[in-house]
């Protein structure tokens, strides 16, 4: 028995950091998170070993406790009693790594519903929530998808209208960005005037993409303050994205367009001076078994 499960990328249409929680390395956030059609694929087998086994061509990733994949399968079998099963877990990395695209948290919740199924354990929201936020705060959001505002670590989920039709080029420039420093670097960052979520909300309700564009705002872009992040913005900008916004702690950097010949044309671009760029669109849900 085996399932695929399909593991998409998120952007973050708005990201504000409200502050830290308290004798933790977490921290308060209010963030709209949109899932894309860029995807890590999983394939979870059972085997008769009785231990985890992690397949990847990603060396950090093998067998090692640390990874999010590990965490999420250990998680679940903590969480449904069924210590005694083995399983075998591939990943198919399409998704660029330290990249604020929320990669790792995408292949734990795929690890997560294909389990669920295996085990026919049919955990509810609920439950499903409790397991991922063992792993991370991102997990949660990736396992059911779509167009969310997150708040508190990222845990409460609030489901709002899907973002108009509308082509997203990506591209992740040649560095790596670690959540964990960005944080750090906010926590010693004085406040700044931010956009309101509340404004995005309304725009995004109206399926107006012109507003929509006005209010994307990411806080880690004024924190970070990369270069490489303004040289792709200005590529974006310059080659008829009607806005551009790092996603995440970064480095990933987009663009929307109305037009897909137009985001074609940018994409085209982009790839030939970034290698992980990628041509993509909303999609409205979240991790999803495509074979079994």
């Amino acid at each position: 028995m085996y399932f695929k499960i399909y593991a998409p990328a998120k952007i973050n249409l708005y990201l504000n950091i409200k502050g830290k929680v308290n004798n933790t390395d977490y921290h308060y956030v209010e963030m709209i998170m949109q899932s894309i059609n860029l995807y890590d694929i999983i394939t979870i087998k059972s085997n008769d070993h009785k231990n985890i086994n992690i397949e990847t061509k990603f060396s950090f990733c093998k067998n090692n406790e640390n990874n999010t994949i590990y965490k999420a399968a250990k998680s679940f079998f903590e969480y449904s009693g069924t210590y005694n099963n083995g399983i075998d877990i591939s990943v198919k990395k399409n998704i660029p790594i330290s990249a604020g695209l929320a990669g790792g948290s995408a292949d734990a919740a795929a690890t997560i519903i294909g389990l669920n199924k295996m085990f026919k354990t049919d955990f509810n929201k609920n439950q499903l929530i409790e397991i991922a936020l063992k792993v991370g705060a991102d997990v949660p959001f990736c396992i059911f998808g779509g167009t969310m505002i997150a708040e508190g670590i990222g845990e409460i989920l609030t489901p709002i209208k899907p973002i108009p039709k509308c082509y997203i080029v990506l591209c992740k420039p040649n560095i790596d960005i670690s959540t964990k420093v960005a944080y750090k670097l906010f926590d010693t960052t004085p406040n700044k005037k931010f956009n309101n979520i509340n404004n995005i909300v309304k725009s995004i309700n109206k399926e107006n993409l012109n507003l929509i564009s006005k209010n994307i705002y990411n806080r880690f872009e004024e924190v970070l303050m990369l270069d490489e992040v303004n040289d792709i913005k200005n590529i974006l900008n310059n080659n008829g994205a009607i806005v551009s916004c790092m996603s995440g702690s970064g480095p990933s950097t987009y663009g929307i367009f109305f037009e897909k010949l137009t985001a074609k044309n940018c994409f085209k671009k982009l790839k030939t001076i970034y290698n992980d760029t990628f041509l993509c669109k909303p999609i409205p849900c979240g991790c999803k078994i495509i074979d079994n």
